[in-house]
Parts: structure tokens; C-alpha cells; sequence
């Protein structure tokens, strides 16, 4: 598959692309073992309840009230770190943007990674 992707090469440098596949595979592997097995065991178990499938442990967090306050908080938290974010970001972006502020080259190397 991967000379598929790669161009023909001289003999000298085939060599050397012998070791790509294998660090793909083996990074395919760790992502097999740390991320899809954990997460689909837990998708399973949460549609499991008494040995059969049933979206009754959805039901159950959904029906207490401690779940729907505390998921109505992270909500309003969320929401007002948004628009406190983006007003301190657009007035940023204004003072950068449209006056003669000392330093403002520094920022620019700040904003790449963004």
C-alpha cells in the first residue's frame, strides 16, 4: 500500500523506506490498545444492564436531577467562557489590528499555532 503512495525511488533510498511501514503499523497498533479497545468496552458496558442491551442506564442518569443541574452549569459555564473569550479576542484583535501598539509583531509567532 505504501508504494502505492510513494514515488518509484532509486534502489539506495528503498532501503532506507524499509522501516516506514513498520513504525506505521506499530503506531496503528498503540492506537488500537489505547484508544478503540478502552472506548469500545466502554460503549458496550454502557448499553449493557442485566447481561442485555438496553438504553436503560441512559435513562436512569437522564431521570436524576443532580445529572440534569450539573450538565445545565457545565452548560452555562461553557456558554458565558465563549462569549467572555471572544470579546477579550475581538477587542485583541482590534487593538492589534487597527492601532500602533509597541510590540505587536511579538504576538504574531503566538497566533501560528492557533
Amino acid at each position: 500500500m505504501l508504494r502505492l503512495l510513494v514515488k518509484r525511488l532509486p534502489a539506495a533510498y528503498e532501503a532506507r523506506l524499509g522501516i516506514g511501514p513498520l513504525i506505521l503499523g506499530a503506531a496503528i497498533l498503540l492506537l488500537l490498545i489505547l484508544v478503540v479497545y478502552p472506548l469500545s468496552t466502554i460503549a458496550m458496558e454502557s448499553v449493557n444492564y442485566e447481561d442485555q442491551l438496553s438504553l436503560a442506564n441512559f435513562r436512569e442518569i437522564i431521570g436524576k436531577e443532580a445529572y440534569h443541574r450539573a450538565f445545565m452549569h457545565s452548560l452555562e459555564v461553557s456558554t458565558l467562557s465563549t462569549i467572555f473569550a471572544t470579546i477579550i479576542g475581538t477587542f485583541l484583535a482590534w487593538l492589534v489590528g487597527r492601532t500602533d501598539l509597541p510590540g505587536r509583531g511579538s504576538g504574531r509567532p503566538l497566533s501560528f499555532p492557533s
